[in-house]
């Protein structure tokens, strides 16, 4: 069972799939690369932390937040 943090992440990001995807704009991989190089966003970054959040709290780890470049330890 995950915590209500990592639900509501996993909601938010599957309205934003639902919302891309039916969306008249469509927006190719390329313009999609693009945001995540120019720091528009991840959309997966909120759900990501709640993730690794959850994670260090189950192992019983206080870790400093993950700041990515490979898995998290």
């Amino acid at each position: 069972m995950s915590s209500r943090e990592v639900i509501n992440c996993a909601e938010r990001l599957i309205q934003l799939v639902g919302d891309t995807y039916a969306s008249p704009k469509k927006v190719t991989f390329e313009q999609v690369m693009e945001m995540g190089r120019s720091g528009v966003g991840d959309p997966l970054e909120d759900f990501g932390e709640a993730c690794r959040v959850e994670l260090r709290a189950l192992r019983g780890l206080s870790l400093a937040p993950w700041t990515g470049g490979g898995a998290p330890e």
